[in-house]
């Protein structure tokens, strides 16, 4: 039984993106097939579900209204949706929606008035676009609700007054929605997280350095340590001047632009070379920006010293971790990334979740490469 054509816009609605339906063949593809017998009690509950959702929608145009008189006939006759040979026997015509309309009080003049074909095909419209952008906001009530029916707005062309056009829904269902139940977490016993290297920087020099490894011993770590003690001597001899300058300002004026110009070069001295000293310090460091490869959607690579005992030196890496999120729980949105502590974690480097950044934080441990969770 084909229930589409290409003159009626339907937008099918559900959970799973790669969901198909039941071919004329009968040969199913997939989880979801279209209903050809229906429980009236599911098809009414689905259908108050639906109202009570619109309801609260910010969007008050017409359109609004007419789903939610489709509702209410859905409601009141769920038997008129059922799949029939004859088409004329499914589905609500403009004029039984716009009465039902004027029995919920909301005003269906529109669609009783000489130019109700012409309002309805104009609102349908309007009503399938609105529609296709609240599928994923109706689906995640019929699933918390436990409905695994999907409805798809659909409408079925007639061909006069004898044989006027109907609307309605037609429904797919979604197998398993009844056994879903929301996860219960115990948020004092979130198991730990564990923490893999992803990547290291496609950045040429990055990884010639990467795979090779920065020795920072012999002449290259006195380079490298030469330039830290230049830099920290540098830092103390600005504010030395800075303090200079300050005892000495004869105006206000003066004082403020001294202050205002010293804060801006420690600022800027701090953004270019402060993760030296992080790195020395702890061992591991977000990398600068400038570092971090331009194609990259995130900026989590870390700049990450690690003993080589062969050599007994440390070797100078920049590379990227990532862990599965315990609480969330689905691949591909489950991601935690490695970011900066920020004030409450001030100075540590901590493991946020893709979904929740701010609630799903976890330590990380850069050498056993697990964490717990935090908040």
């Amino acid at each position: 039984m084909v229930f589409t054509d290409d003159s009626s816009a339907e937008v099918p609605l559900t959970l799973n993106a790669e969901a198909k339906v039941t071919e004329d063949n009968g040969s199913e593809q997939g989880p979801n097939q279209f209903e050809t017998g229906l429980d009236r009690d599911e098809v009414a509950n689905m259908a108050k579900l639906v109202a009570e959702l619109a309801k609260e929608w910010s969007d008050r145009t017409f359109a609004v209204k007419i789903l939610r008189g489709l509702c209410a006939l859905t409601l009141e006759s769920p038997d008129r949706l059922e799949p029939a040979p004859d088409s004329r026997h499914w589905g609500f015509t403009v004029l039984e929606i716009g009465e039902a309309l004027d029995r919920l009080g909301i005003g269906g003049a529109q669609l009783l008035g000489s130019d109700a074909q012409q309002s309805m095909k104009r609102n349908w419209r309007k009503l399938m676009e609105l529609w296709e952008r609240e599928a994923p906001t109706i689906a995640q009530r019929l699933s918390a609700r436990k409905v695994s029916l999907r409805p798809t707005l659909f409408r079925e062309i007639g061909g006069g007054s004898g044989n006027p056009s109907r609307f309605g829904f037609r429904f797919l269902r979604c197998e398993g929605v009844a056994n879903q139940q929301i996860p219960s977490i115990n948020w004092l016993d979130v198991p730990d997280i564990s923490y893999r290297q992803a990547d290291i920087s496609g950045n040429r020099l990055i990884r010639w350095l990467s795979d090779r490894g920065l020795y920072l011993s012999g002449r290259t770590g006195k380079a490298y340590l030469s330039v830290t003690y230049a830099l920290f001597v540098a830092g103390v001899f600005v504010l030395w001047l800075l303090f200079v300058a300050l005892t000495h300002a004869p105006t206000t004026l003066d004082f403020l632009k001294i202050f205002v110009s010293g804060a801006v070069i420690l600022t800027v001295g701090y953004f270019f070379f402060g993760w030296q000293a992080r790195l020395v310090t702890n061992r591991i460091t977000l990398a600068p920006v400038l570092l971090q490869p331009f194609a990259s959607s995130r900026n989590d690579y870390l700049l990450e010293l690690r003993p080589d005992q062969e050599t007994e030196r440390n070797s100078l890496y920049m590379v990227r971790y990532v862990g599965d999120c315990p609480i969330c729980g689905v691949k591909g949105h489950d991601k935690v990334h490695i970011e900066p502590g920020r004030r409450e974690f001030f100075g540590r480097l901590v493991g946020r979740c893709n979904r929740a950044p701010n609630e799903h934080v976890f330590s990380f441990d850069h050498v056993t490469r697990q964490g717990r969770f935090l908040r």
